[in-house]
């Protein structure tokens, strides 16, 4: 009895993490800490869906990241094959 009490309220403490996730918070006062909260409450989720230790949350400051710009590439002759392909993906 103890294991399946421990078990559902693994369960309840996952649903509680995953409803205490809305749009309306960030939305309300779209601020860094509101979304680092929210990207965290989001992490420990999937953590914990997948069996990991939650209790080590990633580092969330100061990064940096070096980025390139490559060649263009020219889409145009394979535009009308794409948009026809959208077509019959939405009938």
């Amino acid at each position: 009895m103890a294991e399946e009490a421990s078990l559902r309220m693994n369960h309840m403490r996952l649903v509680e993490r995953v409803v205490a996730v809305t749009g309306k918070y960030v939305r309300e006062k779209p601020m860094t800490e509101r979304f680092g909260e929210t990207l965290l409450i989001l992490w420990k989720v999937v953590t914990l869906i997948e069996g990991g230790d939650a209790d080590k949350p990633p580092y969330l400051g100061k990064q940096r990241v070096q980025m390139r710009v490559g060649e263009t590439i020219d889409v145009s002759d394979r535009y009308p094959a794409y948009k026809s392909n959208l077509r019959q993906l939405s009938s």
